[in-house]
């Protein structure tokens, strides 16, 4: 005893003051269509910018292997970070003592 539903639904028919042509109590429902502006061209822009940047990721990933540890190149790449960090602290005391000296 399956029952079996409609695909459609079809109108009623109009009936009483409908069929002659009064106003109904209850106004035909219209649903405003919203439609909201697409920029395609920077969509397809940020989608190749993205598989572009994924692509040169995976091609650096596969060129460049990092060589085992070597004591020199860890010393050489500490120096100059020392050396970095030196030379911002003398530019900071520059601008510490120096720029208030120009008003």
């Amino acid at each position: 005893m399956a029952s079996r539903c409609p695909d459609t639904v079809k109108p009623e028919a109009p009936t009483g003051a409908d069929a002659h042509g009064a106003a109904s109590p209850v106004a035909e429902l219209v649903v405003p269509t919203i439609r909201m502006p697409v920029d395609a061209r920077g969509v397809a822009l940020t989608v190749l910018a993205v598989v572009a940047a994924v692509c040169a990721l995976y091609l650096a990933q596969t060129i460049i292997e990092q060589p085992g540890f070597e004591l020199d190149n860890f010393l050489l790449a500490g120096a100059i970070g020392v050396l970095g960090f030196q030379g911002q602290a003398v530019m900071v005391l520059f601008l510490a003592f120096l720029l208030p000296l120009g008003e």
